[in-house]
């Protein structure tokens, strides 16, 4: 609904969207254009669809105007009206007055025969609320509307204080473009001097941790860090939540209460009572030797939907990042840790990442088309540990992370200093140290297939190997120092199973699914119809805790046994 003047309105419209904001100020401005013709709102009819007759809508539609070039009517909830009300407006859709402006606003069935009239007419409109990455563009629209612009920084800065809300964006902007005055711009420090930090208490980010909300633990630990909060007190009170939690799990197969978990763990008694914020943890979730999850969004990157699976076990992360587009895309993977690189090559310095993290230090780069590994290793910078404050006896355990990625052609592999401020002057010395990884291909479509494999002194022998891979799912091997497991992972989305194959092994398998041979065992999890697996000996199946029959010959776990 993007005119200026009434003569340009069309006859009929549905506005409809998630955010209640963006549909009230479209019916703010249809409202200023009217009442700036017609002062006394002659010719405004407003009516709630649950309280409103089809006959009657049409009736005000049909009538002329006084003082407007047209009439304007609106219906409110237009799907609390009930639906044998809706013959009428289907008739009107299709032969409206040409004097008239009739808005339908709300969330219309689209299965209903007045919404498909509508959608025929054109006169469906979305008002869906910008991606995050379109936030920038959508305040610097919105003050250029109040007559200022605002610069980039302030943008970036007032749209991280109010986190993203449009009404909370649009009040903070009205009081910025009072505050400045007759100045053109809107600069940082007015942002910084008008608009309230919405920076969020450090307790959040483990209670949206503990409480298994991913999409909260992110947009925490993201205001965190923006409000300049150290990663490593969010680290320190995430490992602290995992402590309890794990303290909470014995304590409750020892038989003790509730009461007794609260005051031996310290923590409120909701946390592991079940009744709070952090009440979906419960005593059976730490037992599994596995925990996986996986989650997808296409509103993180624009034309890009991003799916994540992370298989956690004693021994190491799995993590499998999909992105994929119809368009080719430069994708890159990052992770920052504490500690000293250790990388597969020396490499060369670039300035390839200036445009994306112009923070990093000493970046260096390497072509890395193969399957690669990179141990970072937790030293202390500082001449005296005595002086650290992590301790001597945090640094005598020599521990640290090694990362493992299965190899794809086309891939620059990254790795720099993470800065301790934005500021090269400011900087101090970080006694951890710390390390940016950055992983970087240009396609339509890629994987990154990544292991976190925690050490203590030396890192650990676990490789990992791409068994095969479709564009709809990925199986991979992870063995080693007595590991043996299988990955696999389908983010299609529905539930069809997937059928992999590859190295001499065969898959059926429909979303997560994981396998670990141990102990004379083949343990499957998941939903897995068939599998073809290598093996020694004779193993013995079991699904999903179920013992299940198998054939074993030649090497082979064939699964169900023909």
């Amino acid at each position: 609904m993007a005119v200026s003047k009434i003569e340009d309105l069309q006859p009929v419209y549905l506005i409809h969207g998630k955010d209640e904001f963006l549909l009230e100020s479209a019916l703010r401005r249809l409202r200023s254009m009217f009442e700036a013709a017609d002062p006394a709102a002659m010719d405004i009819d407003v009516f709630e669809g649950k309280e409103v007759s089809g006959d009657e809508v049409v009736a005000a539609a049909n009538t002329l105007p006084f003082v407007s070039p047209k009439r304007l009517v609106i219906v409110r909830g237009i799907e609390a009206m009930p639906v044998e009300q809706h013959p009428p407006l289907i008739g009107y859709v299709a032969s409206p007055a040409g004097h008239a402006c009739l808005v339908l606003v709300g969330g219309l069935a689209r299965n209903t025969r007045l919404y498909k009239a509508l959608e025929a007419a054109g006169a469906v409109a979305e008002y869906a609320a910008p991606k995050r990455q379109a936030l920038g563009s959508w305040v610097a629209k919105t003050v250029a509307e109040k007559g200022k612009r605002i610069d980039h920084d302030a943008a970036a800065a007032l749209i991280a204080a109010t986190g993203g809300d449009l009404r909370a964006l649009d009040a903070e902007l009205d009081k910025l473009v009072a505050y400045v005055g007759e100045r053109e711009a809107i600069v940082l420090s007015d942002v910084e001097s008008v608009v309230a930090s919405g920076a969020p208490p450090l307790w959040a980010f483990p209670d949206a941790l503990a409480g298994r909300d991913a999409s909260r633990c992110l947009a925490v630990m993201h205001g965190l860090l923006l409000s300049g909060e150290h990663p490593l007190a969010l680290h320190a009170s995430a490992l602290r939540r995992i402590r309890q939690l794990m303290g909470a799990k014995s304590l409750l197969e020892r038989g003790e209460g509730v009461s007794v978990l609260a005051r031996e763990l310290g923590v409120d008694i909701r946390l592991v009572s079940g009744s709070g914020p952090g009440g979906r943890v419960g005593p059976d979730d730490l037992k599994a030797y596995v925990k996986a999850v996986m989650a997808a969004s296409s509103e993180i990157y624009e034309g890009v939907v991003a799916t994540r699976a992370l298989f956690l076990t004693r021994d190491y992360l799995a993590d499998i990042y999909r992105l994929a587009s119809g368009s080719p895309h430069t994708y890159r993977w990052f992770i920052h840790a504490p500690g000293t690189a250790e990388p597969p090559a020396e490499g060369n310095p670039s300035r390839a990442l200036e445009a994306v993290a112009p923070e990093l230090r000493e970046p260096r780069s390497a072509a890395m088309d193969g399957d690669w590994s990179m141990t970072i290793r937790q030293t202390c910078a500082l001449k005296d540990h005595e002086t650290s404050q992590l301790g001597k006896s945090w640094y005598a355990r020599e521990i640290g992370v090694r990362v493992v990625m299965a190899g794809e052609p086309g891939t620059t592999l990254y790795w720099a200093r993470t800065p301790t401020a934005d500021d090269p002057a400011r900087e101090v010395l970080n006694e951890t140290g710390g390390v940016t990884v950055v992983v970087e291909r240009s396609a339509e479509a890629t994987t990154f297939e990544a292991l976190h494999v925690p050490f203590q002194k030396s890192p650990p022998g676990i490789a990992l190997r791409r068994i095969a891979r479709s564009k709809d799912a990925a199986a991979l091997a992870v063995w080693g120092q007595g590991v043996s497991d299988r990955i696999l992972v389908s983010w299609a989305g529905d539930d069809q199973h997937r059928e992999l194959a590859g190295a001499g092994e065969e898959f059926s398998f429909g979303g997560l699914a994981f396998v670990r041979i141990a102990g004379g065992i083949v343990d499957v999890h998941g939903e897995v119809s068939r599998l073809r697996l290598k093996v020694e000996g004779a193993p013995t199946l079991r699904v999903n805790g179920q013992p299940a029959a198998a054939a074993v010959a030649g090497g082979l776990m064939t699964y169900p046994a023909r």
